[in-house]
Order: C-alpha cells, then structure tokens, then sequence
C-alpha cells in the first residue's frame, strides 16, 4: 500500500488552523469547494467544505458545541483522506469514494 501524504493529524486544531487546513486542502484537491454558511455566536465564519455538484447532499458537522474540536479533527481527516481516494481513484474503507459519491454531494462543516 503506498504511504499517504497527508497534512491532516488527529490533533485538537484551533479554529484558525481549521480554516487554514480547510483552503490548503482546497488549494490539493481543486474539486472541494468552501465557502461560509453562517457566522458563531462569536461573529466567526462557519465553513463548509463541499465535494460533488448532485443535489442530494449528506451533511456531516462537527464541534456542534465549540469546544468538541475532536469531532473536527476527525471529520478533517476523513475529509482529506476521501479527497484521496477519490483523485486516485481508489476505495474508502471497503468500497470506491467515486461510488460511494455517485448521485450524492458531501458536505461537511468541522466547526458549527
């Protein structure tokens, strides 16, 4: 199996370097596209990173209460080891991300 060159580390990120690992992923994957969904009660955007352009969406959100910033860490990581497989054309865990995606857009929110 070929070693993974990832930027992702199961770490507690701050909210800076979510955003920031957000748009260096972007800047790898061109197909994921961010943009603000909203602001914090604390007047900070709330990003969403979005793969797919089907209608049909499946939403994952993460640190729903702020302080759960694991929850964010993993989803980043998921986030980036999908984007992977899908520009390689390889399995998620047991089957194809371009199958797993097919009719679908994922959307994923790692700090609500």
């Amino acid at each position: 199996m070929p070693e993974l060159n990832t930027i992702i580390m199961q770490k507690d990120y701050t909210y800076n370097e979510i955003v920031d690992l957000l748009f260096r992923l972007k800047d790898i994957y061109g197909f994921i596209e961010i943009f603000p969904i909203g602001k914090s009660i604390i007047g900070r955007n709330i990003y969403a990173a979005k793969i797919g352009t089907a209608k049909r969406q499946v939403l994952y959100s993460g640190a729903i209460h702020g302080s759960e910033r694991l929850t964010a860490s993993s989803l980043m990581l998921f986030l980036e080891q999908f984007c992977m497989a899908l520009q390689n054309n390889t399995n998620y865990s047991i089957s194809s991300a371009r199958n797993a995606l097919f009719g679908k857009s994922m959307v994923i929110v790692p700090i609500s």
